[in-house]
């Protein structure tokens, strides 16, 4: 398995044959790395500082609601009202404890990347337990305006095609939480000025 590398991949046995099942024919890593999950899970948890206020702002709208209900010289409230302040609540409750559960998440997802750079394109690869492997390409065309975003430790993103959006969302994407950051740039950098590459 695996044998189109050209050094000593550094991947879990599971990724290996992802990797290796979204090569191409001939084709050769030249360099390979998993995410740093404690990186992504630390901006997982900058979210998650958000929950307790706007567990408390939900309550306090619910509140207000019942209040207005109250001042109404309504003594008992009526079905429906009950109903859709239940509703509210639990609506309320799920979004925080989605959130909570975002920094696990983001662990198990870092887990299963593998950041790929081969003779012919970088790859970003996500091992899925029932769809199979998905597989991000990234040609040595799509490479030429790369920004490399570093902390003081060496990690960092390396980010492809910044402000990308999908569904409302916007976000970076490319090689991020890198263990080192300078390493991915000059492997796509090498892969950038490969003839055989960009022909």
């Amino acid at each position: 398995m695996f044998e189109q590398h050209t050094f000593d991949v550094d991947l879990p046995e599971d990724l290996l044959g992802a990797v290796d099942a979204a090569l191409e024919r001939g084709e050769q890593v030249r360099w390979a790395v998993q995410p740093v999950a404690g990186l992504l899970v630390v901006r997982a948890l900058a979210g998650m500082l958000l929950v307790p206020l706007l567990l408390a702002a939900q309550v306090a709208v619910v509140k207000c609601g019942l209040d207005i209900l109250g001042a109404q010289g309504l003594r008992t409230m009526p079905l429906p009202a009950k109903l859709i302040a239940a509703g509210a609540l639990a609506g309320a409750l799920y979004m925080d404890m989605a959130m909570s559960f975002a920094p696990l998440a983001m662990y198990r997802r870092a887990r299963c990347l593998a950041y790929v750079v081969t003779d012919r394109r970088a790859i970003i690869l996500r091992k899925r337990r029932f769809l199979g492997p998905r597989v991000r390409s990234f040609v040595p065309n799509q490479l030429k305006a790369v920004r490399r975003k570093q902390r003081y430790d060496g990690r960092g993103d390396l980010i492809f095609q910044p402000h990308a959006r999908r569904r409302g969302d916007c976000f970076d994407v490319g090689f991020m939480a890198v263990p080192d950051v300078r390493d991915a740039e000059a492997a796509v950098e090498t892969l950038t000025k490969t003839p055989a590459a960009t022909a």
